[in-house]
């Protein structure tokens, strides 16, 4: 993402081990619009309107809930050989968004219009470590 308007803050997202992500998020009224693609926790997505508290630190907010989901899913996906190029360009070519943490790890944002069915119908042929993180394959198997 390229440098967020002035008025962008930092939500801090709580991960599965304790520890925190931060992501830029637009404020929205009372709200905040997520503007990253998250990378370790789960439930939360690209342009998800979420509530959040103001913390000690100005500029930081304590992730609450998500009040509206976009309908945006997120997928990680790691390529432990970093050749990654050939996969993210047919996923970005299909209309998800992308965004590498590193050569190795990145998270794809796969949008209401896009089906979930053919992306994870790539990922599976790819044969690489992926996994559903918003949602969850809990969320959509109700396991």
């Amino acid at each position: 993402m390229p440098t967020p308007p002035d008025n962008f803050v930092k939500i801090r997202l709580p991960e599965p081990d304790g520890e925190i992500e931060t992501t830029w998020a637009e404020p929205v009224g009372d709200h905040f619009r997520i503007w990253n693609l998250p990378w370790f926790v789960y439930g939360v997505g690209f342009r998800d309107i979420v509530e959040a508290r103001p913390t000690e630190r100005s500029g930081f907010f304590d992730f609450v809930r998500v009040v509206e989901p976009s309908g945006n899913r997120l997928i990680r996906v790691l390529f432990e050989d970093g050749n990654f190029r050939s996969l993210i360009d047919q996923v970005e070519t299909m209309g998800c968004k992308c965004e590498g943490a590193t050569e190795q790890l990145f998270a794809i944002s796969v949008p209401p219009a896009v089906s979930l069915r053919e992306v994870a119908r790539l990922l599976m042929r790819s044969e690489l470590t992926w996994e559903l993180a918003n949602p969850t394959y809990e969320d959509l198997f109700l396991i």
